[in-house]
């Protein structure tokens, strides 16, 4: 699937000429700030929503839509390549979990997510253990880190917007 960028207020727009997103206006959608959002335009005849996501954090901020939906966890490979900037990363493992569920569901929109956070250079993972999550406190104490976060809504038959 062909992948377009385009700025906010275009995605904004484009999102706006289809109406709404389940009853809800759809600047309501592009509402939060986010460093990188791409949104795939959603058709408006299906109504089933999929999160592609295992976290308990995403499914509780999407509840907050009040919109009806069902969660996945996509299995994608999120290993980290250091050659990449910090936003990289993040959209395109929002766009392979994405992806990677709408392969299985066909039929449904799909929103996939991810969130990386980059400090001095470096990238941030999950630490993994308390050793580790340390380690990362100390390397962060009296800097200031970056959170990259994306954001996907994707269905198969349709074209791509993003910022």
């Amino acid at each position: 699937m062909p992948v377009s960028f385009c700025s906010l207020p275009t995605a904004s727009a484009a999102l706006s000429r289809m109406g709404s997103f389940t009853g809800f206006p759809a600047s309501f959608i592009l509402g939060s700030v986010l460093s990188s959002v791409m949104i795939v335009v959603p058709a408006p005849n299906q109504p089933q929503l999929i999160l592609a996501s295992g976290s308990v954090y995403r499914a509780e901020l999407l509840a907050r839509l009040h919109l009806p939906f069902t969660q996945l966890s996509p299995n994608v490979d999120e290993s980290a390549n250091p050659a990449e900037a910090a936003a990289v990363p993040a959209n395109r493992l929002a766009l392979s979990k994405a992806r990677a569920v709408v392969a299985q569901q066909a039929a449904a929109w799909v929103i996939g997510s991810d969130q990386v956070a980059a400090c001095a250079g470096r990238l941030l993972g999950k630490p993994g253990s308390r050793e580790k999550a340390l380690e990362q406190l100390r390397f962060l104490s009296g800097q200031t880190a970056q959170f990259h976060t994306a954001v996907v809504v994707l269905h198969p038959n349709l074209g791509c917007y993003g910022a």
